[in-house]
């Protein structure tokens, strides 16, 4: 009987302990592991938030027609985009904090890529602060680990391979091939209207890679540089070794070049645009012809170019045959015929055509009425007359015309 008198006695006790302990907490307070969720959300999607507003280089290169006889020039301009995944405000100038430098310039702003990246912010701190939250949550030590920890811990290792091993690789790649390319340019030099100074080696454009910006925060010698080739101006001799530079998107090329050659072009898969221009063109079997055959066919065969430049130059007929994604062709000063004006009617997707000093005449200019997706069209110092250039704008009223 005394046993049992003393645990009734005791249990009230016990009871009541409990009671003045959770009496004293306060009546808002979170577990540990939702705390931990709460603050490592919200350091995330500030840290998300200040990686956004982060500007980073995006270098544009193109081609630039001369003037008169001038030739052609490739030419590059840096801006700043903000925004991550999708950019959403770009710059015309190059700035580190776009938003800091608005009177530069706004080349063009998209509010549906802003809420994007608002979305994918709030989605990956949502998820970051759920899984430290059940971290904090289990029993396991933090030097333990579940399957939960190895597929984040793979999944970070996968992003830091894809982002920065892997760039900094084919940065090192495409390096050595540069180099190779400046020794293997032709001795002699031509004139730069752009720099206004001979130039004797390859002109190449560099985009910074993603996570190059880091090189400005952090010291050069510990982020890996990781920028590619995203446009070159050479001699033709050097022409198969770009096969190396899968970024490439614009190639200027002067001198001489078979169309074998320029056919390897087409394993680049990020290449636009392609000038030719200043390129004294052969059979692949033959030998160099001075002057050059019209009467020859040049078998190029490359599908995915966007932009032609062959002005002053022998392709036509059957040579335009094979530019299924052409956008834009400047055939200035070349030299036209009917199997010509045949080829560049069944361009699909042509939209720019740039035909001055050419013999088109009025049969001609009726001919291209045709290509439906034409939008620019410029025939000055041709053989098109008034009438027929009254007879083009009646049927075509949606295509702009330098006449």
């Amino acid at each position: 009987m005394p046993i049992h008198a003393e645990s009734a006695v005791s249990q009230p006790t016990k009871v009541q302990s409990l009671k003045a302990a959770t009496s004293r907490r306060t009546p808002n307070a979170l577990p540990r592991s939702r705390r931990l969720s709460l603050v490592g959300g919200l350091v995330l999607l500030a840290g998300l938030a200040i990686f956004n507003l982060f500007g980073r280089t995006v270098v544009e290169a193109d081609i630039v027609p001369g003037v008169g006889n001038a030739p052609s020039q490739l030419v590059q301009s840096r801006q700043s985009h903000l925004g991550w995944p999708w950019p959403c405000l770009r710059l015309v100038s190059e700035r580190a904090w776009p938003l800091a430098h608005l009177q530069d310039g706004v080349r063009w702003t998209s509010a549906p890529a802003a809420m994007g990246n608002v979305l994918v912010a709030a989605a990956l701190a949502l998820i970051g602060g759920w899984l430290l939250g059940q971290r904090a949550a289990s029993r396991k030590r933090w030097w333990q680990f579940g399957l939960l920890d190895l597929a984040l811990a793979m999944t970070v290792i996968a992003l830091a391979v894809g982002f920065g091993y892997l760039p900094a690789e084919r940065h090192r790649k495409e390096a050595r091939l540069v180099a190779d390319l400046e020794w293997s340019a032709a001795p002699n030099p031509y004139w730069d209207i752009v720099t206004g100074k001979y130039l004797d080696r390859p002109t190449v454009v560099w985009q910074p890679g993603a996570v190059d910006w880091l090189r400005q925060v952090f010291a050069e010698r510990w982020v890996p540089e990781t920028s590619h080739v995203v446009a070159v101006q050479l001699k033709g001799a050097s022409v198969r070794k770009l096969v190396g530079l899968r970024g490439l998107r614009v190639v200027r090329l002067d001198g001489q070049v078979s169309d074998a050659e320029l056919n390897l072009l087409a394993q680049l898969p990020d290449l636009e645009t392609l000038d030719i221009s200043e390129c004294e063109l052969r059979k692949d079997h033959g030998s160099w012809l001075e002057p050059p055959r019209y009467d020859l066919e040049y078998n190029l065969r490359l599908p995915g170019l966007k932009r032609l430049y062959c002005q002053n130059n022998v392709l036509q007929g059957s040579d335009l045959a094979d530019f299924a994604g052409l956008e834009e062709l400047y055939l200035r000063g070349s030299r036209l015929d009917g199997d010509s004006l045949a080829a560049i009617r069944r361009l699909a997707r042509l939209r720019v055509l740039d035909l001055r000093g050419t013999k088109l005449d009025d049969q001609g200019l009726a001919t291209l009425a045709e290509v439906k997706t034409l939008e620019q069209l410029d025939i000055r110092e041709t053989k098109v007359t008034p009438e027929g250039y009254q007879r083009f704008t009646a049927a075509r009223p949606d295509c702009a015309v330098q006449y």
